[in-house]
């Protein structure tokens, strides 16, 4: 009788006891699931960050060559005005036309005076 007052001793305080380690044990999933699901996160942000990095990479460098393509267009568009532009060039042009070369004009301003 006494080793079965014992056992069933031994049974009532595992009773509770078993239950509070299924509670302990449902709460560390509990646990193990968030922590994993934040992991998860972070890496899900890591990864979206990193691929717009690249993008933006890229886009940057079509930018750099496109402003590269637009100061070599204006370099070309500078050297054409400069000859548009050059004396030589004008009075080339002009005697083609059939006009005279230029020269050097003196000019006396006379004022009229009153009668």
């Amino acid at each position: 009788m006494i080793r079965q007052r014992s056992r069933s001793a031994i049974y009532a305080s595992l009773g509770p006891t078993a239950s509070v380690g299924a509670a302990s044990s449902s709460r560390d999933v509990a646990l193990a699931f968030l922590a994993s699901l934040l992991a998860f996160s972070l890496c899900f942000v890591y990864l979206q960050q990193s691929a717009t990095t690249l993008e933006l990479t890229a886009r940057a460098a079509q930018l750099r060559a496109s402003v590269e393509r637009a100061e070599q267009v204006n370099r070309t568009l500078e050297i054409r005005r400069a000859a548009t532009l050059s004396l030589e060039r004008i009075a080339e042009l002009a005697a083609d036309m059939g006009m005279a070369p230029p020269r050097v004009v003196h000019r006396i301003r006379v004022h009229d005076t009153p009668e």
